[in-house]
């Protein structure tokens, strides 16, 4: 076999092996970005779309106001409030994706919202600090939106 003959099938053999390794990343970039996985900063872009997220949940902190102040406590469950749209309880629509949202109160007096962003990612709301924190879900340090 020639030299050329050689260098020419060493060229085919490693386009078949980077062929594949190029679908597969690809295929990974789309499947990340489909289910909504997303490192979020603190840069303008991305405070801009935490912030859309949060602001659709001012009915529901609304809501969880106006329960408190009717009943002195709030509730234990997100189910005890009545809202307008039930879409609500269950998660946020940002951008075509749904984000869950998780909510949680021990003495009553003060709660505490998680939305879902990601494999550990959320937005984090506590009642008693009247903030929403970023925790990026991977162990380093999250910061707070401010409005």
């Amino acid at each position: 076999m020639t030299s050329s003959k050689r260098s020419l099938s060493w060229k085919w053999w490693g386009i078949g092996l980077l062929a594949p390794l190029i679908m597969v990343v690809g295929l990974f970039t789309g499947l990340r970005s489909y289910l909504g996985v997303r490192h979020y900063t603190n840069s303008p872009e991305d405070l801009r779309d935490l912030r859309a997220m949060i602001y659709t949940c001012h009915p529901l902190l609304s809501a969880l106001d106006k329960y408190r102040l009717e009943k002195g406590v709030n509730p234990r469950e997100l189910k005890e409030l009545k809202l307008p749209y039930a879409h609500y309880l269950e998660d946020v629509v940002n951008s075509g994706q749904k984000h869950p949202i998780y909510y949680h109160t021990e003495s009553g007096t003060h709660f505490q919202l998680y939305i879902k962003i990601g494999w550990d990612a959320g937005l984090r709301y506590d009642s008693l600090d009247n903030e929403w924190t970023h925790d990026p879900g991977d162990g380093s340090e999250g910061f707070i939106i401010k409005p």
